[in-house]
């Protein structure tokens, strides 16, 4: 039951989100403005500094972004731990979805927004341990999590076109542990997220 209902809880949220995509601002400006974005977002499914890039679409009051996730390589310990690997630099281990929202008109250096945002992270990790008597030997692991949050942050103009935002959600997370395809550890519930990025929009 509980994919139908995470399901249920995006296809809703977006449904609610979408419409605004089409309408227009306060001053009737329906153009397209294309942009990006990087940062890094924390959660409880997160481990260490996780970072993203965006590609950002901008129409009026509405903005959607989607872009991969980039964190450490895992190595995947017994009861679903994760450590990173010592020197094995950084991989793409999910991808987030986010719309975002500003209700209030236009400030000068300020701006607030309310948003949704869907992550999926994926960490792997394969190899051989004989000093785990529940492996004892070869092992292929995997972590698994789909998170939903809704949130509200703060956008701060450094020019024109180039701001810093950041913002606080509260949210969904489902998150699953294999190891050699047998399900060793689970969660579901309540988490928080935070995120911090860099946004440039191209000329308007």
């Amino acid at each position: 039951m509980k994919h139908p209902i995470i399901l249920l809880f995006i296809l809703t949220l977006l449904s609610i989100a979408t419409p605004s995509l089409g309408q227009m601002d306060s001053s009737g400006n329906k153009k397209l403005v294309f942009g990006y974005s990087i940062g890094t977002n924390v959660s409880q499914a997160t481990y260490g500094l996780n970072l993203f890039a965006y590609v950002t679409v901008e129409k009026g009051k509405s903005l959607f972004a989607i872009g991969p996730v980039l964190g450490q390589k895992m190595e995947i310990v017994r009861w679903g731990l994760r450590r990173p690997f010592a020197n094995k630099g950084y991989t793409i281990n999910g991808f987030h979805v986010m719309y975002q929202i500003s209700p209030n008109p236009e400030g000068k250096r300020f701006d607030l927004f309310f948003h949704y945002e869907f992550d999926f992270l994926y960490f792997q990790d394969m190899g051989y341990d004989y000093t785990d008597h529940a492996i004892n030997g070869a092992y292929n692991s995997h972590i698994s999590s789909i998170e939903n949050y809704v949130g509200y942050g703060l956008k701060i103009k450094i020019s024109k076109n180039l701001y810093l935002n950041h913002s606080i959600g509260i949210g969904y997370l489902y998150a699953n542990s294999w190891i050699n395809e047998i399900n060793f550890d689970g969660y579901s519930g309540l988490s928080l997220n935070t995120k911090l990025a860099l946004n440039y929009r191209f000329r308007r």
